[in-house]
């Protein structure tokens, strides 16, 4: 799994959140000017009037940093903090198949079917914030099993993973924690747990929302995303998405048919799996 992240080179992507993790060495916070260049990617959109990156959250670029700071200025001290989120996504997986499948064999296999899956080898060790928002997604799902307002440390817990999963990508996060809602109100229908989850809501915004005041909002909020597309279109361009998905990213949901042969008997009961699996895919959807 970690074995040659420093055959290429950063792409652009990548580059980018290099680069300003570099620039938090030296001023502590992501900002494109480094006293002698400027970081202008797509003509500064991403960027507010103090030049500081505020389009995306800073979770990636710190951690690029700390990779930067401890193993120098190449690339694989700049993915190696998200190959080890990676490596932690497929720990906290086991954990949750266990939880579910109640079969080691069951967990082991969803595992192993995860850490082989070419989609998250490609993207779990990329200096980007891939890694931190599949692991904050697996430790989030996990907690939400067991939410309660009864049980306060995990709903602190379910509070830090939240907020960690906002400051990595908080449009993924939205469609998540949403997505966690509807599964209580549709599916589960666990008031003790839609509470929790509701009263987590002014916890996260607590951590949340004051950054947002502080670093405002890019100077051109639009910047180049999908400037020749009209929002008429939109939905549009979301089932060409569709179509020209790639069909090996169907490779984990195939192999849940044969893992579910490893899970106790009483998950295979008709009832129980829908209750157990139907969260689960209304979250991924």
């Amino acid at each position: 799994f970690l074995l040659g992240m420093g055959n290429h080179v950063f792409w652009g992507d990548e580059a980018y959140t290099a680069i300003l993790g570099r620039n938090i060495l030296r001023s502590g916070y992501p900002t494109a000017w480094d006293g002698r260049n400027l970081l202008a990617y797509n003509a500064g959109a991403p960027l507010n009037k103090g030049l500081v990156e505020v389009q995306l959250p800073w979770v990636q670029y710190y951690a690029a940093a700390a990779g930067l700071a401890v193993f120098g200025e190449n690339a694989v001290a700049g993915r190696l903090p998200f190959a080890a989120m990676g490596v932690a996504t497929v720990v906290a997986l086991y954990f949750l198949a266990l939880r579910l499948g109640r079969s080691r064999a069951f967990a082991f296999g969803c595992a192993t079917a995860l850490a082989a899956w070419v989609p998250f080898l490609l993207f779990a060790r990329q200096c980007r914030y891939y890694a931190p928002a599949m692991l904050a997604a697996v430790v989030m799902f996990h907690l939400w099993l067991d939410l309660s307002l009864k049980r306060r440390g995990r709903l602190a817990l379910f509070v830090a993973a939240s907020v960690f999963f906002f400051h990595s990508q908080f449009l993924m996060f939205a469609c998540f924690f949403a997505a966690l809602v509807l599964a209580d109100v549709i599916l589960e229908r666990r008031r003790e747990r839609l509470v929790a989850l509701l009263v987590s809501v002014p916890l996260i915004v607590a951590f949340t929302l004051p950054w947002v005041l502080a670093v405002g909002t890019p100077d051109d909020p639009q910047g180049r995303v999908l400037a020749n597309a009209h929002p008429a279109n939109w939905f549009r361009l979301f089932l060409l998405h569709l179509r020209d998905y790639n069909r090996g990213g169907l490779f984990p949901v195939l192999m849940l048919v044969p893992l579910g042969m490893f899970a106790k008997p009483t998950l295979r009961r008709r009832k129980e799996t829908a209750r157990a699996l139907a969260p689960g895919a209304l979250v991924l959807l």
